[in-house]
């Protein structure tokens, strides 16, 4: 009854905004300030990751009514489930997650609900996302998931197409990027927040997927607009870190999207992906690429989540060292 009241008394539904933040400090401002210029109000919520750049006095000197949480360390990705509850206890009707290396259009959290309040099957809704440095050019205008050989593949749709030359319409999608996800408060109370196993990549679309089985629908609305300064945070798509997550997190999650049944032919395929990977960057020169991928594929053997440890058994180092050797004599007879 306290949050029906809230929000009749307000007149429209209570949005609030959380943004994660790891040693963003130039960045999580700027996106603040994106925030704060929004028609629609909101109130903020920024996670700090145990930023050590200052972001915290940063935020407190030139936001005062945003409210800071604190995690005192990196917990990844999954930190925003800090911001969700606190958001969801101080009464959201929905909560907005947003990459703090954003920039969000003044109309986009008005047009996004405008069409949750329209559409009330639908529990989660995405911007189209452009690129920062490129505001005509599309980076994400909706998630596509598809499975080949057991492995989940996802994708973005129209990336890299012209805004002109695509459609505005909303539509249902496969998957809700995690960069600007608009979350029905009726969806945490069914599904609970993020999986937090994952760190970093693919929770969006596991999110997404659980959202989806629970029977709420996922809709893209392309007339809201965010731009992204893509990969800022994570050091680009060649980031062996990058690398990392997205090998061992897709193994993760295809496995629970298809099912222990196949546990065990899906976990051969993963390490002999990642072997050949391995090779492959060692034979590019692409060492730390390769490590990465190997460490990927040696944690999803042992069932090893959460944060890269960046290191891989001595004995393992060893076998791959001697198996590259091997291979390398193999192909000069």
């Amino acid at each position: 009854m306290e949050l029906t009241a809230s929000k009749e008394k307000l007149g429209r539904p209570r949005l609030f905004t959380v943004v994660l933040n790891w040693n963003g400090k130039e960045d999580l401002t700027e996106c603040l300030r994106s925030v704060k210029a929004s028609n629609y109000g909101n109130k903020i919520i920024v996670v700090d990751n145990g930023s050590t750049d200052g972001s915290v006095k940063a935020v407190a000197q030139q936001f005062p009514d945003a409210a800071v949480i604190e995690t005192g360390k990196n917990l990844g990705f999954g930190a925003n489930n800090v911001g969700i509850s606190k958001a969801v206890e101080d009464g959201a009707d929905y909560v907005l997650l947003l990459n703090n290396d954003t920039w969000v259009d003044p109309d986009c959290f008005g047009r996004l609900i405008q069409v949750a309040e329209e559409n009330p099957q639908v529990g989660i809704l995405s911007p189209r996302i452009c690129y920062y440095s490129d505001p005509e050019l599309i980076w994400y205008d909706g998630g596509i998931l598809e499975k080949v050989n057991g492995f989940w593949r996802h994708g973005h749709i129209n990336e890299n197409c012209p805004v002109t030359a695509v459609s505005d319409e909303a539509r249902e999608v496969d998957y809700i990027c995690g960069c600007a996800m608009l979350i029905r408060r009726r969806v945490i109370e069914h599904i609970g927040g993020l999986n937090a196993r994952f760190f970093m990549y693919w929770e969006d679309g596991e999110f997404s997927l659980r959202a989806k089985n629970a029977g709420f629908g996922l809709l893209h609305v392309p007339s809201a607009i965010v731009l992204h300064k893509v990969s800022r945070g994570s050091g680009g798509s060649e980031s062996p870190d990058v690398l990392y997550y997205m090998e061992r997190n897709r193994y993760f999650f295809s496995v629970k999207g298809t099912g222990m049944r196949y546990f065990s032919g899906l976990l051969k395929a993963q390490v002999r992906r990642c072997l050949w990977s391995y090779h492959d960057l060692m034979k590019n020169r692409k060492n730390d690429q390769a490590l990465a991928v190997a460490e990927a594929g040696w944690d999803s053997l042992i069932g090893r989540s959460g944060k890269r440890r960046g290191r891989l058994p001595p004995m393992v180092l060893k076998w791959l060292e001697r198996r590259r050797r091997s291979k390398k004599r193999t192909v000069s007879c």
